[in-house]
């Protein structure tokens, strides 16, 4: 049941402890075994092998900014509010624990191009999902991923709009397989929203994978480790 590309991370580290015990190493010393995990972690990573996390950790978004209090899809369908001018924000989503994590808003702009939010449905026409900033600022670039590795559930046809004022938006790209990008102007952004223009499969699901802005040869996205993509305990280590 599990999907291909989503094998390594399902069954690492987990096959570690499994190996333990068959070689007949039987510690209970739960925090030892967590750092000899570590070292195992890194070699896995030079093979090409990508580590699930151990622990469920908190979602650090990689930009000041909220999405619109939707759930479970955040996506507006038209018997939704519509109005621009209702600018109702709160952080979003709820973490229901490991093997659900894609279904968490916050994952669109964490930073991280390896996770996701996975929404509920086919896409319509009009649908939305927003990203407002904490407070506006200038950008030299955005760019907005969906779609998963294996090119799954990505937006087909929709648009990129950014609002550099409540509730007054501007088209700056299509989606194009998935992807959208644009060179900004140096305006104050306020809200980053991409919107599909078609009705989609009903077979499709759309992935948010992340919301990148640039600035000043700076991104948004982060280098994660894959000892961070674990997701050890701070206390760990020490």
């Amino acid at each position: 049941m599990v999907p291909e590309n989503h094998l390594d991370s399902q069954a690492f580290p987990r096959v570690l402890a499994l190996a333990e015990r068959g070689w007949g190493i039987d510690r209970s010393d739960f925090d030892d075994f967590l750092e000899r995990v570590k070292t195992h972690v890194g070699r896995l990573a030079e093979m090409g092998i990508l580590t699930g996390p151990a622990f469920s950790y908190p979602i650090r978004p990689a930009i000041p900014a909220r999405v619109r209090d939707a759930l479970p899809s955040l996506i507006y369908s038209p018997s939704q509010n519509q109005n621009d001018e209702d600018w109702r924000w709160a952080l979003t989503g709820i973490d229901r624990g490991q093997g659900y994590d894609a279904i968490h808003p916050l994952h669109a702009f964490d930073g991280d191009l390896e996770t996701y939010h996975l929404t509920w449905g086919p896409r319509k026409e009009v649908d939305s999902f927003t990203v407002v900033l904490e407070k506006p600022d200038t950008y030299d670039r955005v760019k907005v991923v969906t779609g998963l590795a294996n090119g799954d559930h990505i937006l087909r046809q929709g648009v990129l709009e950014l609002s550099w004022g409540y509730g007054r938006w501007k088209e700056v790209a299509r989606f194009e397989r998935g992807v959208a990008e644009a060179r900004l102007d140096g305006s104050p952004v306020v809200a980053i929203r991409l919107r599909s223009s078609i009705n989609q499969s009903p077979f499709d699901l759309l992935a948010v994978r992340e919301f990148i802005l640039e600035k000043g040869g700076k991104s948004t996205l982060r280098e994660i480790t894959p000892v961070e993509r674990l997701g050890l305990p701070a206390a760990f280590g020490k």
